[in-house]
C-alpha cells in the first residue's frame, strides 16, 4: 500500500510538472502589447490577427542642444502564427510627410525585447534611430498595456464628438498623422484615445483614419 501511495504522489508530480511546463511555453500574443523603452508602442488584435505600432522619438525634448529631427512612424502586419522569436514582415509608414509613404520591414519579438528592421531606413529617423543594422533597432519593454488596435489620421482635421452622432461635436481634434487606439465602433464612428501630454478619448468619423 505505501509503494502504491508514492508511486501515485510521484505521478502526480509529473502531471503538475508537466501541466504547468506547457503552460509556460504557451505564448498569450496580448502579452506582447505595451511600451517599449517609451519609444516604441505595440497593440494586438487577436480578433483581426493584426500587430500594430508606432514610434514617437524626438530626443531634443529631453535635450535642446541635440538635432531638431523627429522620427515619426506607424507599422502594421497580420499574423497566422506565434509571434515570438520569429520575423514577421511589416508594412511602415512614415508619419513625417503629408503623402504617409510606404517602406517594407521586419519586426522580431523576442521575449521582453523587440528588433525592429526597415530597408532603406526613413530620412527623418536615420540621425536618432538605426534600423539598418542586420539585426534592427533593439527596444525593451518597460510597461505592458493592453493596446487594441492602433491606427492614424489620414485628414488635415479631425473632429472629436462627445458621443457617436453629429449632434455632439466638442472643441477637441486630432490631426493627420496622429495615431490613436482604436476602442470599438458604432455606425459611421470610432471610439479612439490619443496619447499626447494626457490621455483624449472620443469618437471620431471612421473616414478620418487611414485603415
Amino acid at each position: 500500500m505505501e509503494n502504491f501511495i508514492v508511486k501515485f504522489r510521484n505521478l502526480g508530480f509529473l502531471l503538475l510538472f508537466f501541466s504547468c511546463d506547457g503552460q509556460s511555453q504557451k505564448t498569450n500574443s496580448v502579452d506582447i502589447a505595451g511600451d517599449y523603452d517609451n519609444i516604441l508602442h505595440i497593440a494586438i488584435s487577436e480578433k483581426d490577427s493584426r500587430l500594430s505600432g508606432f514610434i514617437s522619438y524626438a530626443p531634443y525634448e529631453n535635450d535642446p542642444k541635440l538635432i531638431q529631427i523627429e522620427c515619426k512612424i506607424f507599422f502594421e502586419a497580420t499574423f497566422n502564427k506565434n509571434l515570438k522569436n520569429d520575423y514577421l514582415n511589416i508594412n511602415i509608414y512614415s508619419l513625417n510627410t503629408d503623402s504617409f509613404y510606404k517602406k517594407e520591414g521586419e519586426i522580431k519579438i523576442d521575449s521582453n525585447k523587440i528588433f525592429l528592421k526597415i530597408k532603406n531606413n526613413i530620412p527623418s529617423c536615420s540621425s536618432v534611430l538605426d534600423f539598418t543594422d542586420k539585426k534592427g533597432a533593439l527596444f525593451y519593454l518597460t510597461k505592458k498595456v493592453r493596446y487594441n488596435n492602433f491606427n492614424f489620421i489620414k485628414t488635415d482635421k479631425a473632429i472629436i464628438y462627445q458621443k457617436p452622432e453629429d449632434g455632439y461635436k466638442t472643441k477637441k481634434y486630432l490631426i493627420k498623422g496622429d495615431v490613436v487606439n482604436v476602442l470599438k465602433s458604432e455606425g459611421e464612428f470610432i471610439l479612439v484615445e490619443f496619447y499626447g501630454q494626457k490621455v483624449t478619448k472620443g469618437w471620431i468619423h471612421s473616414n478620418e483614419l487611414f485603415f
